[in-house]
């Protein structure tokens, strides 16, 4: 029964906060990975036996926190498809009872047009050694509606409404709070203190392009010592241009510190 095991996953399962989503990432590539399980012994010594595990989850765009995180690691594991009501579907006109007997009638024929005359097409089968059986998909426009729940994203949405408290000393970096209060999105001491990828980086500027308004302004403080310079970042290039204020168009410095401001505008042509 193990080595063609099947479960399926309710929607309502959607994970609190990241943290749990990576555990249940986690446990999610443990049970459709591994080609054995150990089995927990009762009073005799454990075993591994051959095993063979697949899930489904059918959900709705709303609880797409159901999903595992699509990382590296997960993505080839993963066929993820988006579905649409069909034209014969249960109706007034065709009640379910007869549209569940009539897929009863047609499973047997189903059945053996796919163990006997159906191939796999090879742009469909997994490349290399065989793992899974198959080669992962995903649907670009549930990727989309993904990316608008990634860790980056969400930090994203909290930073376009945090304004940092500065200090007033002369010739700081804190002293220039006070000047910045026209830039609508301010990301100060991210970069490099947690937010530390190139990739995750430009994640979190591109959902900031998504929320600000066409012209909005965007503070990026940074210390030179911590991260790379923003200005190489893919979604900087997109999306930004350099700030056109007096004193805000250029890279603000200080002479006993590392941090630095860059000072940026949405591209009207993005």
């Amino acid at each position: 029964m193990l080595q063609s095991f099947r479960l399926m996953i309710s929607d309502g399962l959607a994970c609190k906060n990241y943290q749990e989503r990576k555990q249940y990432t986690e446990r999610v590539k443990h049970l459709i990975a591994n080609s054995e399980q150990r089995m927990r012994g009762l009073y005799k010594n454990g075993v591994y036996i051959p095993y063979c595990c697949r899930l489904s989850n059918t959900l709705n765009v709303s609880a797409i926190d159901s999903l595992p995180l699509l990382e590296a690691g997960m993505t080839d594991k993963l066929l993820l498809f988006k579905a649409s009501a069909h034209e014969h579907l249960p109706s007034s006109s065709f009640p379910r009872r007869e549209f569940e007997a009539q897929i009863k009638s047609e499973l047997a024929a189903y059945a053996h047009f796919l163990l006997n005359e159906w191939k796999i097409p090879a742009n469909l089968k997994e490349t290399g050694a065989e793992r899974l059986g198959f080669r992962g998909y995903l649907n670009p426009e549930v990727l989309e509606d993904q990316a608008e729940t990634s860790r980056e994203i969400i930090l994203a949405e909290i930073l376009r409404s945090w304004i940092p408290v500065g200090t007033t000393r002369s010739d700081s970096p804190g002293n220039y709070y006070q000047e910045m209060s026209a830039f609508n999105s301010k990301v100060n001491g991210v970069f490099g203190y947690g937010l530390n990828t190139q990739d995750g980086q430009s994640e979190a500027i591109m959902g900031l392009a998504r929320v600000l308004k066409p012209g909005g302004l965007l503070m990026l403080g940074w210390n030179t010592h911590r991260a790379s310079d923003p200005l190489r970042l893919p979604a900087i290039e997109r999306f930004f241009i350099r700030s056109r204020r007096p004193r805000f168009d250029q890279r603000i410095t200080f002479p006993e510190s590392t941090h630095v401001y860059d000072f940026f505008e949405l591209s009207q042509s993005r």
